[in-house]
């Protein structure tokens, strides 16, 4: 499962990239789909992964919880923001 959640958390960078260094159009319009998309089932699939495993350290909520999903949050929000600028 934590290899799915790499390969989502990948997917997000080569939509980042994809969407911010090529001009075409219909390419950004794309890679910011990608990237609102990828980076919720990556941020879903963490979730999981964490509960499963026991869930957070005691005393370390904010490294292991909070920082990797306002992050992700943070990913799919420029995704749309960045959509929303192209159309």
């Amino acid at each position: 499962m934590l290899e799915v959640v790499l390969t989502s958390t990948v997917l997000v960078f080569i939509c980042l990239f994809m969407s911010l260094f090529i001009r075409k159009k219909f390419i950004r319009v794309i890679g910011s789909m990608g990237m609102m998309l990828f980076s919720v089932v990556a941020l879903l699939l963490y979730l999981y992964v964490l509960k499963i495993s026991g869930g957070p350290d005691s005393g370390d909520e904010l490294a292991q919880v909070v920082l990797p999903v306002s992050v992700y949050l943070a990913l799919a929000v420029y995704g749309g923001v960045l959509l929303k600028k192209t159309m």
